[in-house]
């Protein structure tokens, strides 16, 4: 894949992260840098950590072959988890679930890595994605960490102001990016 897909695939894997921060930065009682920092890296960490796991299929013996069929039968399948995952992040930005915004004076660490480590499964299946398009790894986690962290600070910073009801557009814009990447990966690699 190219940088521009590769950048197409991380903002939009890091706006479900956005999504997520937007609810959390939405019952805060008091902005505080530090924390804020602490969770944007700790999503940040989740996410790249899901991607390298989910890259780890290209140590498999029949990704690794460089063969022509090898090489279709993988952008297949990867344009087919970019449209999923965008569609799906889509149908979560249509669906518009009741969010009781009250503020919470501390904070659940334990909670909060339980919604890092679920908004991290689509960069699971995005690395699988990735893997098989035989694209460089280092390229995938720097611009997914970059755009995580920048788009989780913006997140809790946007729930804190605006409130909860703006993780929708950032799900739709999300899923509209993946859904580009995907076809752009499609006309690229299969076309």
């Amino acid at each position: 894949m190219n940088e521009w897909e590769i950048l197409l695939v991380s903002l939009g894997l890091s706006l479900d992260v956005c999504a997520a921060m937007i609810c959390k930065g939405a019952v805060i009682a008091r902005w505080e840098k530090p924390k804020i920092f602490c969770v944007a890296i700790l999503f940040t960490l989740w996410q790249v950590l899901a991607l390298l796991a989910g890259s780890l299929i290209r140590l498999l013996p029949w990704v690794s072959r460089k063969t022509f069929r090898i090489q279709q039968i993988g952008a297949v399948l990867s344009v087919v988890i970019f449209v999923l995952l965008g569609f799906y992040m889509l149908m979560k930005a249509w669906r518009r679930e009741p969010f009781d915004e009250r503020r919470e004076s501390t904070t659940d660490w334990k909670a909060l890595c339980l919604l890092a480590v679920l908004t991290s499964l689509d960069a699971l299946f995005a690395g699988i994605g990735l893997a098989v398009m035989d694209t460089a790894l280092w390229k995938e986690a720097l611009a997914l960490a970059v755009g995580t962290i920048v788009t989780g600070v913006l997140g809790a910073w946007i729930g804190y102001r605006l409130g909860v009801e703006q993780k929708n557009k950032a799900y739709l814009i999300g899923g509209v990016l993946l859904v580009i990447a995907g076809l752009e990966a499609s006309i690229n690699y299969l076309i």
